[in-house]
């Protein structure tokens, strides 16, 4: 799932939010100018000057930067999620068709692997929903972020923000290739390819990364 940030109703509802973000960055801005003509510091008032510059830009440009960064790990997520589920499934019901003890034992392995695999990708999908909450809500107080950092005391506000959209971006291609780790773990475990030590060990290794 992709936040959609180019709909109708989440323009109108930014464009409230700016709207209200140009207000504050106006009154931060006269608090800004006024402290810094008290203080008779002019590399202070470029400063302040300089924010408004960039809540300007920034704040006309947050949507399109955001969408483009968001094209951009949904891309990488399509890579990742594209080869997974193919080498997976292949290499499970390699095991389940392994016949006597051995065959046995692998099959149980690869029925417990699938259903880890499901469970985790049943977690997966609701933490993207809460991803994608929080990339709307993000990119919502980046006009009030930005106002208040037109005050250079008060511009920490605004790069969490930024760190902070910045890891809810790089979430789902992050999980995914996590998952696929976790996911090739378990199969080179289920093909005891080492041994019964050895794909022990990498089993637990793979339920490991998953968790």
């Amino acid at each position: 799932s992709t936040p959609e940030l180019s709909a109708p109703w989440y323009q109108q509802e930014f464009g409230y939010l700016a709207f209200f973000g140009a207000a504050l960055a106006a009154i931060v801005a006269l608090l800004g100018v006024f402290t810094a003509a008290v203080r008779g510091d002019p590399y202070a008032l470029g400063e302040i000057f300089y924010g408004i510059l960039r809540a300007a830009i920034v704040t006309a440009m947050v949507i399109s930067l955001t969408l483009l960064a968001l094209k951009v790990a949904d891309g990488i997520s399509g890579d990742v999620a594209q080869h997974m589920p193919r080498q997976f499934f292949q290499t499970l019901a390699s095991a389940w068709g392994t016949k006597g003890w051995g065959g046995l034992a692998s099959s149980a392995l690869a029925f417990v692997a699938a259903l880890v695999e499901v469970i985790v990708a049943v977690l997966l999908w609701i933490e993207l929903l809460f991803r994608d909450a929080a990339i709307y809500v993000a990119v919502l107080f980046f006009p009030f972020t930005l106002a208040m950092a037109i005050w250079p005391r008060l511009s920490d506000a605004h790069s969490k923000l930024v760190r902070i959209l910045g890891i809810f971006v790089a979430f789902k291609p992050a999980a995914l290739i996590v998952m696929m780790t976790g996911a090739n773990l378990l199969l080179g475990g289920i093909s005891f390819y080492g041994g019964v030590g050895k794909s022990v060990g990498t089993i637990l290794a793979g339920l490991t990364v998953l968790a």
